[in-house]
């Protein structure tokens, strides 16, 4: 029996779907709870991500965001329902991928929380903070290769590999940057998996990179910001003694 379900299984960021929490399973803290609240996003960025984004929850606040009704006939389980489907819901823009539902669900002051150990389960992983990521059904999505992270030093004149990767192939793939002016695009391909930029920047700035995608008839996005700084070496003084 698992502590976490989502009905249907396999749903996707298009489908409605409801969430069933057992708090007899795992850490059991919750186990007993008058009221359960879903402390709740959802991962955009790769379809083994962590980073939360468009959160709902206040945490340690009995506001009802969040809050989970408990099943009829059981002590132990509390359910939510995405309606009318994960995307409205979480108010995430059409086109942006929805790989995965992150959660922790807590008590109402927010000093319990009901949890697994760490590890991969059937239906997703916990992380080592005890943060729960439910996976969802992704037959078409793209995503950034590179650059891995959110911020980056560079010397100057040096390249920057800006990849792009798509879940199959793609009738068409696109990659932007806005430096600051608005999103230009700078590279297209019409068949195979990737797409590749190579970005010289002329000076520290905060990059915008978009990639768009056509696959199996479906319209992509992707948005990522990126912090590049240019690094800086101390002026070599050379003194004449005479």
């Amino acid at each position: 029996m698992a502590q976490i379900t989502l009905n249907p299984t396999g749903a996707a960021a298009e489908d409605a779907a409801t969430l069933t929490f057992d708090a007899s399973l795992g850490n059991k803290e919750l186990l007993g709870a008058t009221k359960v609240y879903m402390h709740h996003g959802v991962v955009t960025d790769n379809i083994s991500g962590i980073q939360w984004k468009y959160v709902k929850g206040n945490w340690g606040k009995d506001d009802g965001i969040g809050e989970m009704t408990k099943v009829s006939g059981e002590a132990n389980k509390w359910q939510i329902t995405f309606n009318p489907n994960i995307r409205a819901y979480f108010g995430v823009p059409a086109g942006t991928n929805i790989f995965r539902i992150s959660c922790v669900f807590r008590n109402v002051d927010g000093t319990k929380k009901g949890t697994l150990n760490q590890g991969d389960y059937g239906w997703g992983s916990v992380a080592s903070n005890g943060d729960i990521y439910i996976n969802l059904n992704n037959d078409n999505y793209i995503g950034f290769k590179s650059p891995a992270g959110d911020e980056g030093f560079f010397e100057q004149g040096q390249e920057i590999s800006i990849q792009g990767e798509a879940s199959s192939a793609v009738s068409n793939m696109k990659l932007w940057l806005d430096e600051g002016a608005g999103y230009v695009e700078k590279v297209a391909v019409t068949t195979g998996t990737t797409i590749d930029y190579s970005y010289v920047p002329s000076n520290s700035l905060n990059l915008g990179i978009k990639l768009t995608a056509i696959v199996n008839g479906v319209n992509l996005r992707q948005l990522r910001n990126t912090t590049l700084s240019l690094k800086k070496h101390p002026l070599l003084h050379h003194f004449l003694w005479v």
